[in-house]
């Protein structure tokens, strides 16, 4: 997965929230998130959606 962040601070948490390498090729802040880590990702933040109100 790749991905812009909107600043340094963002790219700071993803790299040390959801384990992204900073690649800075098309934009300053520029990541990359493997496969391994979207997995785990996917795990955590996997939501069934629903149009009942919470």
């Amino acid at each position: 997965m790749y991905g812009f962040a909107a600043n340094e601070a963002l790219l700071k948490h993803y790299m040390e929230v959801f384990g992204a390498d900073f690649i800075g090729i098309q934009h300053p802040f520029h990541f990359m998130i493997d496969e391994e880590h979207a997995k785990k990702i996917m795990e955590v933040y996997t939501y069934e959606w629903t149009n009942d109100k919470i």
